[in-house]
């Protein structure tokens, strides 16, 4: 017979699902933005960490109550999980490949944008009457700033 950890296994899959980037990005804009964080941001974390505080309970349970082979399994099993996490969660790869590709979306919506007005400029009357490579100065009257 294979033990079952359920607490354990909710602790764990609550926790990933509140590691999630998106999740995560979401806390790190609210606090640059100095905004609240959203309502289900929050739902998520109190939910992963109610996981996590009963699954500390049923993991000491173990320890104090069952034979040495229940303890065994529960350490393969966490052993795999820690394993998991280090490969997925704490994996700078797939935190990168988000970055780039949230990057690449930005940009291109930029270079979009840029062509956009380039093209509403080029069609304003000052584009077309002035000269363009000419020399120009600009007079600045710094004295006055500086009084």
């Amino acid at each position: 017979m294979t033990a079952r950890f359920v607490r354990v296994s909710w602790g764990l899959e609550y926790t990933e699902a509140f590691l999630e980037i998106g999740k995560i990005k979401s806390y790190i804009q609210s606090f640059q933005n100095g905004r609240e964080v959203d309502d289900t941001t929050k739902m998520s974390e109190s939910i992963a960490w109610n996981a996590q505080n009963r699954m500390e309970e049923e993991i000491l349970q173990t320890i104090r109550t069952c034979d040495t082979l229940t303890k065994e399994e529960l350490f393969d099993y966490l052993t795999g999980w820690i394993e998991y996490f280090e490969r997925n969660v704490n994996s700078n790869y797939s935190i990168v490949q988000k970055i780039k590709e949230y990057n690449n979306k930005r940009l291109i919506e930029y270079e979009k944008f840029i062509l956009e007005e380039e093209k509403k400029f080029r069609s304003t009357k000052e584009y077309k009457t002035l000269n363009h490579l000419d020399f120009y100065e600009v007079e600045s009257n710094l004295i006055m700033g500086l009084i």
